[in-house]
């Protein structure tokens, strides 16, 4: 998958995103590393692994949209 693709399947849930949401994500993206390194920081996760991770925030994000747009 190329960037273009991920970020047109991403843009609905990014335009849902405050203000305040899109500048942390956007430090998140943008910032450099931090200088010292915790134990949280040297978990590294398989590339197969952080593919559904991803798959089920989208499907979270994609529930919790539903239901906002049912109430």
């Amino acid at each position: 998958m190329d960037a273009r693709t991920i970020y047109s399947l991403m843009k609905p849930h990014l335009d849902n995103l405050d203000l305040s949401e899109k500048e942390v994500l956007s430090r998140l993206i943008i910032g450099r590393p931090p200088q010292k390194i915790s134990c949280q920081h040297k978990k590294i996760i398989s590339l197969d692994k952080a593919k559904e991770k991803l798959r089920l925030v989208c499907r979270r994000e994609m529930e919790r949209e539903r239901r906002q747009q049912q109430a």
